[in-house]
């Protein structure tokens, strides 16, 4: 796909202008990837787990999770509890019991055994939710601890004294919710508020082992330390994009840093998911799964490690920019709601794991088994993008480096990359922007040269037809493509951008056309002169008159600040149309300038007799020229452009 010379410049006029509907409308997937530094680094803290009194009460393996604690500062609490905490628990809570011996290895594990088991990806993963106003994150940590000790900042009741030669164990999920992707800084927060709390259910344990029943809140003071820490954390305020964060929390020694890196968030998940899809998944499978998705097919993507599925499923939110998932996407499906799976609607969804009934419902769905780095295709035919080709070699490189790179370690930490990882991660995904964005432009010029009306109506069957031909060419498997492409909410949810950049493009064709009439004009005026010099050198000497110019723009002459005359000025296009733009905005500034200075050139409408039909004429071309004065004015942000 070749762009002409003005491309670029457009590129970065459409993002200048892209965001604001999407940041309007914050239930969308758009939310997800627009930078929105208003609130707090964190809505809402949830505990979640199972009550301790109740295994003491029902005999059972698994049970459902629900919210024990959550602190929302100033903001209101989480919306649908139920439904979040099956989220943080897609698997429901499994207690189990530790056998005490007398060596009590076992329980002393529990206890004093190395919190790095947290950071793996078994311990750590992000989910999505979305409430009335923003697409919120999920950031959860995962601590297994002994059932007879409740949190120290909670008001649970402790279970009574257990007798038996065992203890209960359950895993108890800490939770940020939070507008902003921010993962490494909130995981790290999240890994200091575990190891403080730890040191209490250390003091606690003393008591629980010699058979006394734990009092909530009267073993130490550090109770409330939790909570300052918290409270801190909640009042920090959000950085801005390119911004470094430094803070220290209540009784923290160490210092917390986060740099804002610049751009949209889709950056932020890129950096934190992306690692794990291109060491995991090959290049063609990846090739295809993104296929699947901009013909919006119904995509199931199962793993049983949460912090390896959440990953892969969040990465595919910057792969796909600078287009935006339209239907639901959900990182992690609780096992409970896997009737979801069976919604005629497209989707993007990771499981776990599917039983055999629902995977036999599942055969028009796209399923990635993402360990076996396996993807099964429904039997329904999907279109290929037809420059599938040119997207692997532009991405091979990056990709070569990653995959298959450290397999169990990915595995097990899904989301550390060294700096040089970090970069190939990101030249992936540039270069998917990149490619995603040249395909729209690619479209948008054949609007712009099929139709003088402003957007093609996709709703007429003879104008998308023309569109298709036009795009594809003579490419049969390219027509099946554009032709289910244009169907999406993907392509349709771009409408607007798209329909900047051809009215735009046509704004741009327009001048080059006046571009090469001014060039036309002008070797004929250096004709004419030559002419006449020719003329006046064979005859008797006589003074030399300057010839009147004709343009359609009246003329553009410049100011000798050492001559008496007006000295004709042809316009250097050597710079192409953006060269043309700025010298055409340099001779329509005011007239008014500092002292001491030359004054700018200026257009003259000359009334010469055989020039222009009349001085109306003239007018019309000059305000045609004020025309193109206020189009490179008309962007704010850069007004050389």
């Amino acid at each position: 796909i070749k762009m002409d010379a003005i491309a670029p410049e457009l590129r970065q006029l459409l993002l200048a202008k892209d965001g604001g509907d999407l940041r309007r409308q914050s239930y969308n997937l758009g939310a997800a990837i627009r930078p929105f530094r208003e609130g707090h680094l964190f809505d809402n803290f949830l505990l979640v787990g199972v009550p301790p009194t109740t295994f003491t009460q029902e005999k059972q393996e698994i049970f459902q999770p629900q919210i024990l604690y959550q602190y929302s500062g100033e903001g209101p609490d989480v919306e649908n509890p139920e439904q979040v905490a099956q989220f943080c628990f897609p698997r429901g809570v499994k207690v189990s019991q530790v056998q005490r011996t007398q060596s009590m290895s076992g329980t002393n594990q529990i206890l004093f055994g190395s919190l790095s088991q947290m950071e793996d990806s078994e311990g750590s993963y992000t989910i999505l939710f979305t409430s009335h106003t923003y697409l919120l994150y999920g950031i959860i940590v995962v601590n297994t601890c002994l059932v007879g000790i409740p949190p120290s900042f909670t008001k649970l009741e402790a279970p009574p004294p257990n007798r038996n030669r065992y203890d209960l164990v359950a895993p108890l999920c800490w939770c940020f919710i939070s507008k902003f992707p921010f993962f490494q800084l909130h995981f790290e927060v999240l890994y200091s508020l575990v190891a403080r709390e730890r040191l209490y259910s250390l003091e606690a344990s003393f008591e629980l082992l010699e058979g006394k029943q734990v009092k909530t809140g009267e073993i130490s003071p550090r109770n409330h330390e939790v909570l300052r820490m918290l409270k801190h954390f909640y009042d920090v305020a959000v950085p801005n994009k390119g911004e470094e964060l430094k803070f220290q929390l209540p009784g923290e020694l160490r210092q917390f840093n986060f740099s804002c890196p610049p751009g949209d968030e889709d950056k932020l998940i890129a950096m934190w998911c992306l690692g794990c899809t291109l060491k995991l998944l090959s290049l063609d499978t990846i090739i295809a799964l993104l296929n699947a998705i901009l013909m919006e097919k119904q995509v199931v993507i199962i793993c049983d490690n949460l912090g390896v599925l959440s990953s892969i499923v969040l990465s595919f939110i910057p792969l796909i920019r600078p287009l935006v998932w339209q239907g639901p996407f959900i990182p992690v499906l609780p096992a409970a709601l896997n009737e979801y799976l069976l919604a005629p609607v497209p989707y993007v969804i990771g499981v776990p794991s599917v039983d055999d009934m629902t995977m036999k419902e599942l055969k028009h769905c796209v399923i990635l088994d993402v360990l076996k780095d396996k993807l099964t295709a429904p039997s329904a035919f999907i279109p290929k993008n037809p420059h599938w080709g040119y997207l692997k070699k532009l991405v091979a490189s990056a990709h070569g480096g990653m995959y298959g790179k450290n397999g169990t370690e990915t595995l097990k930490h899904p989301n550390k990359s060294s700096r040089d990882e970090l970069d190939k991660t990101m030249q992936f995904v540039d270069a998917l922007t990149v490619f995603h964005r040249e395909l729209m432009e690619e479209i948008a010029i054949h609007i712009a040269s099929m139709t003088k009306k402003p957007m093609i109506d996709f709703e007429n069957e003879n104008e998308v037809q023309q569109l298709i031909n036009a795009v594809a060419g003579g490419n049969t498997g390219a027509k099946a493509f554009y032709k289910e492409f244009f169907q999406t909410q993907i392509f349709h949810s771009y409408h607007d951008k798209l329909m900047r950049f051809v009215v735009e493009k046509r704004q741009i064709s327009n001048i080059q056309d006046l571009i090469k009439k001014e060039e036309s004009i002008n070797q004929k005026w250096q004709a004419e002169m030559t002419r006449a010099k020719e003329k006046q050198s064979a005859s008797a000497p006589q003074p030399i008159k300057t010839l009147p110019r004709t343009s359609s723009f009246g003329g553009f002459l410049s100011r000798s600040p050492n001559s008496r005359e007006n000295i004709p000025h042809r316009v250097s296009i050597d710079q192409g149309p953006v060269g043309f733009l700025r010298s055409s905005a340099e001779n329509l500034r005011s007239p008014e300038t500092p002292s001491g200075e030359s004054p700018p050139a200026r257009v003259m409408v000359r009334q010469d007799s055989g020039t222009f039909s009349g001085f109306s004429n003239s007018a019309k071309r000059l305000k045609d020229l004020m025309n193109l004065k206020t189009f490179i004015s008309g962007n704010s942000e850069s007004p050389e452009k």
